[in-house]
């Protein structure tokens, strides 16, 4: 004779809910993070900013090209050019240089090891932790290979400033490997992981 059980399916109603929490979630999120892309890319300040920024930033990454011939890498920071390069750029204040981390170049072999006390659950201040992080850069980073720039945020449209929870703060984002000007954006939504709560999402960049 073969054996029943009874009530084992019961037993998984509540894996099943728990899995359609977390697709309505995903979906939610992913939903918002397409409408804020259409959003950004059809707003009609983008282009006109996008534009007006890569006329601004030239000179600067004219100057990165060149450190570049010169030296066979993109430098660590924005900090090694000359006084006078410095001043030429002045319109290219507030960008954010950095680069992915396979495209960074060690002076020495001890560096990654160094690098990795600099991950994982950290302890310190944020302004502490920062200044380890720049210390660290300064200290082992000869260069790199590609780079990624950021500018500062495009006006708000709507007039806020600064923007409102509900809003999108836009700005240009450029990858050296691709010699590419892009649109990055970052959403602060209310209320959208639960009650009271903020969501942020970018792309294209980080949210200041």
């Amino acid at each position: 004779m073969g054996t029943f059980v009874v009530g084992a399916q019961k037993k998984s109603h509540p894996l099943r809910m728990l899995a359609f929490v977390f697709i309505v979630l995903i979906m939610s999120l992913w939903g918002r993070f397409c409408f804020s892309t259409h959003e950004v890319k059809n707003d009609p300040t983008t282009q006109p900013d996008l534009d007006a920024v890569k006329q601004a930033a030239q000179p600067l990454l004219d100057e990165l090209e060149n450190y570049r011939a010169a030296n066979g890498l993109y430098p660590p920071t924005l900090d090694q050019f000359d006084p006078a390069s410095r001043h030429r750029n002045k319109n290219a204040r507030g960008y954010l240089y950095s680069a992915r981390r396979n495209d960074w170049v060690f002076k020495s072999d001890a560096c990654p090891t160094r690098e990795k006390s600099l991950q994982g659950w950290i302890m310190k201040p944020t302004g502490e932790y920062q200044k380890e992080v720049a210390q660290f850069k300064s200290d082992c980073i000869a260069g790199y290979h590609e780079f990624q720039l950021q500018s500062p945020d495009f006006p708000d449209p709507s007039g806020n400033n600064p923007p409102g929870n509900d809003s999108l703060e836009r700005w240009a984002y450029y990858d050296s490997l691709t010699k590419q000007w892009s649109v990055g954006w970052c959403s602060h939504d209310q209320g959208v992981t639960g009650k009271g709560s903020i969501s942020v999402s970018a792309a294209n960049g980080v949210c200041r």
